[in-house]
């Protein structure tokens, strides 16, 4: 958190930022979220979908990584 955060935030704008830092975690957040109205089944599947190719990625470079090492190497 910024130090001069008091001088860019208004005071309306809190509730907004706490409703939005409620989300973030799910849980009780995402119950908030949704007795405010507030939609998050589109970004809670985005970010699934990130995770899946951030992992994913991970897999393939981790996989090509120890081939190299433990096959093409030694050959």
């Amino acid at each position: 958190m910024p130090s001069d955060y008091e001088k860019k935030l208004s005071n309306r704008k809190y509730p907004s930022l706490i409703t939005y830092s409620l989300t973030l975690g799910g849980g009780e957040g995402a119950a908030a979220a949704e007795e405010s109205g507030r939609e998050t089944t589109s970004v809670d599947l985005y970010i699934i979908i990130v995770r899946l190719i951030h992992i994913l990625g991970m897999v393939v470079w981790l996989g090509s990584g120890i081939f190299t090492i433990a096959f093409l190497q030694p050959r």
